[in-house]
């Protein structure tokens, strides 16, 4: 069974991975790598392939940018730190998947323009008048010339999208590779299908009004920082009493006493924001959910890995299933979280956020942010968190 990131938390403490960086060969790599391809920043044709090379070096700084750290590509203290912390075992990288087939040059210009510091929209003149434009450059893409492009350069330079170390780019007409990366972030921000060109969906989306204040700043992307799983499942509209149950193969450390007031604790939270309502059921062929506690390989395809790293992980609608970890030391429904201590209420949220249809966020306030340290707890839903769920379910 490949190993999981219960290995790699282990090889932190005794390796010193700590600093390096592309061109080196330091024992435990493969373990980063593994990590890094589970929760969804690599992925290699050749599996066998492993190695710290410019993929690597790429993976990192996606990771980098998802937890908002410093921008530099190596396994430095402050990323190896992160990767330490008690994770769901659901990928973080959804938020740019439908961006996984780009180049490695093409995916790098992404990250880089994620990684804009301040001022970076200076460069850019006043934007003219938009709209009278878009009908110019309608279906254009990479590697054309099309009178108007430069009012598309403008505008989502304006909004956080696109940027130019040599600003005389922006008064070009020609559709570069920046602007074909710029249009599919500025996509997948809008949940539009992402085709890195200007099809009639990104220019009716562009052509509309909106607020001024850019969609990414600094770096950071202002909101939405919610996803949706892929494909945006849900649960349908007339399911809106959903039955849960507890059903487990492993012993936690907690009572199933305690197990059911956290659950409820947590369900309750969600349905105080929503139109949902949850009941708990012993008649497991009436339920729409199905929680439980399980060990290592449990029948799903999704190994758990022992303590630390892949803490539980949910299933998407309207499958209803969520695992936690048997192996984990979990806390039980009261605020007294001790430092040794995964806060079961709190991870409950988090993964009944994905049976909702929710993916991670990237505000750490957000219950769907997908990290926690032992001894932390976060039982209170976000705006974010109350957000994408209003959304995906008014859509």
């Amino acid at each position: 069974m490949q190993r999981g990131p219960m290995n790699f938390t282990t090889l932190l403490k005794e390796l010193n991975l700590e600093g390096s960086h592309k061109g080196q060969r330091v024992q435990g790599l493969h373990e980063a790598e593994r990590y890094l391809n589970q929760f969804g920043f690599l992925k290699y044709e050749d599996s066998n392939n492993l190695e710290n090379d410019e993929a690597l070096e790429l993976a990192i700084k996606t990771y980098q940018t998802f937890y908002q750290l410093a921008f530099t590509g190596k396994l430095d203290s402050n990323t190896v730190k992160q990767m330490t912390i008690p994770h769901c075992g659901l990928p973080d990288f959804n938020l740019l998947m439908n961006l996984l087939y780009l180049s490695k040059a093409s995916l790098l210009l992404l990250i880089q323009l994620l990684a804009i510091q301040s001022g970076s929209f200076t460069n850019a003149k006043r934007m003219p008048e938009f709209s009278k434009s878009l009908k110019d450059v309608d279906e254009s893409q990479k590697g054309q010339r099309v009178q108007g492009l430069r009012e598309v350069k403008h505008y989502l330079n304006k909004y956080g999208y696109l940027n130019y170390e040599d600003s005389n780019n922006f008064e070009e007409d020609e559709f570069d590779e920046a602007l074909e990366v710029a249009i599919k972030t500025y996509q997948t921000f809008f949940h539009l299908k992402v085709t890195g060109k200007l099809d009639t969906d990104t220019i009716k989306k562009m052509s509309m009004p909106r607020c001024g204040v850019a969609d990414i700043i600094n770096g950071s992307l202002t909101h939405p920082q919610f996803t949706f799983l892929r494909g945006e499942p849900k649960w349908p509209y007339y399911k809106r009493h959903l039955q849960y149950a507890i059903v487990s193969s492993a012993i936690p450390n907690v009572n199933l006493t305690e197990v059911k007031k956290a659950c409820s604790l947590a369900f309750g939270e969600w349905a105080r924001f929503s139109d949902f309502r949850f009941e708990f059921t012993d008649y497991v062929g009436h339920a729409d959910l199905i929680l439980g506690f399980h060990r290592g390989d449990h029948g799903d395809g999704h190994a758990f890995d022992g303590r630390d790293g892949a803490l539980a992980h949910a299933f998407p609608p309207t499958n209803g299933r969520l695992h936690f970890d048997a192996d984990e030391i979990w806390s039980d429904s009261s605020y007294r979280v001790r430092s040794n201590q995964v806060d079961l209420v709190g991870i409950a949220m988090h993964e009944i956020g994905h049976l909702l249809g929710l993916d991670h966020s990237r505000d750490e306030l957000a219950i769907m942010f997908p990290g926690i340290a032992k001894g932390e707890f976060k039982r209170s839903l976000s705006s974010d968190d109350r957000d994408g769920l209003l959304t995906l379910y008014s859509s």
